[in-house]
């Protein structure tokens, strides 16, 4: 099951619980699509709120590929600032070295609480100083 928030525009938050169906999987990459359709620069943070979020169901890697290739992987690459994913503590040894700059092509990281997943960006993303996230990704 997934959620998104757009309430502090440019920031966008999914947040993910449980491990998602391939329907689920496709409709956020739809969610996706009509951001980037709007042509706008955009921070995202993705939260999994548990292990089994972070279990990608069967077929997404192509579909996700798939839909890289189509443009999306561009579009992202021009409009988001910063991608920040927020893991589970546990998970997070294992997913610590991912780069988010090597996949999507844009800065961002892979972090174990909201705390340190706010310095960063404090740090790193000029335009995210001017907004307060931290009531909008209160667990």
């Amino acid at each position: 099951m997934f959620s998104i928030k757009t309430i502090h525009s440019p920031v966008i938050i999914f947040e993910f619980t449980g491990q998602q169906t391939l329907v689920e999987h496709s409709k956020s990459l739809l969610l996706w699509d009509n951001l980037l359709s709007q042509k706008s620069e955009l921070i995202v943070l993705r939260i999994f709120t548990d292990n089994a979020a972070l279990i990608h169901p069967k077929g997404a890697g192509k579909v996700t590929n798939r839909w890289l290739e189509s443009g999306a992987k561009q579009a992202i690459q021009q409009q988001v600032l910063a991608m920040i994913n927020i893991v589970p503590e546990q998970a997070y040894k294992k997913m610590q070295h991912m780069s988010v700059e090597k996949v999507f092509g844009v800065p961002g990281g892979i972090f174990k609480s909201k705390g340190e997943a706010l310095h960063w960006l404090d740090n790193n993303v000029p335009l995210a100083q001017n907004f307060i996230f931290s009531e909008s990704i209160q667990s």
